[in-house]
């Protein structure tokens, strides 16, 4: 498949609106049938796993493990999932690692693979540096994400140690979000006020700085769809 940035976007404009506050929501952002066909693929196609944390430690649970719970071991993880999200970080989501998939071979056919190499050698990282002004980006990495009912990321700044992290990215890919149905890209100040949040809206792109406080708010139990994903990070070396 050919993929496309949408022909219209006027980079001179983005860039000016950007500046101000290192962060801006970009509607539009694929071509249309780009980002159909990547929708397409996150509802039909991907493997997902269920993936959260324990401490600085990512579980990853296939989703037959997952299937192979009982109620009460659901239940249960949940309950641990919960309790360490009131106190420190935490996230639960499922995912699917597109670097790692790209490098390793896995999964043949999926559009997902080329994709990848369409963030990396399709104009997208030249694009990030006319918006940003850092001139130094040179790579992307990504993943896919899918939060359902109950899932969610707590605040963090996205900086851990020995990281060369410059720019956090989202492209959205849920058809029809609902503001009630959570979910937001949140940003905070100093003393952990909400200064702005990003609905996930279809074909848009969440852009900002890093380091920056920010989360994924929590999805309700009534949402009527995922909130579905490419996310990652723009780096200089």
């Amino acid at each position: 498949m050919d993929f496309k940035l949408y022909e219209a976007l006027d980079r001179a404009a983005l860039a000016k609106a950007f500046k101000p506050a290192g962060r801006m929501q970009i509607r539009d952002f694929l071509a249309a049938e780009t980002a159909d066909a990547l929708y397409d693929c996150l509802i039909r196609d991907v493997p997902w796993n269920t993936v959260y944390n324990e401490g600085k430690e990512t579980v990853v649970v296939s989703q037959a493990e997952a299937d192979a719970l009982s109620p009460a071991e659901q239940t249960a993880r949940s309950q641990v999932i919960f309790e360490n999200a009131r106190s420190g970080f935490q996230y639960v989501y499922k995912s699917y690692p597109m670097l790692d998939a790209y490098k390793e071979g896995r999964d043949p056919g999926l559009i997902l693979h080329p994709f990848f190499e369409f963030l990396n050698f399709g104009g997208v990282i030249e694009f990030l540096r006319e918006i940003s002004g850092i001139d130094e980006i040179i790579k992307m990495d990504a993943q896919a994400t899918w939060y359902g009912p109950h899932q969610f990321l707590t605040r963090h700044n996205d900086m851990p140690r020995a990281e060369a992290r410059r720019l956090a990215y989202v492209i959205n890919l849920t058809k029809d979000w609902q503001p009630d149905w959570g979910g937001y890209l949140q940003f905070f100040d100093e003393a952990g006020a909400i200064v702005q949040a990003f609905m996930p809206r279809f074909n848009t792109l969440n852009l900002f700085a890093v380091p920056a406080d920010h989360s994924v708010g929590y999805v309700s139990a009534f949402a009527g769809a995922p909130r579905l994903a490419i996310t990652g990070w723009a780096y200089d070396a």
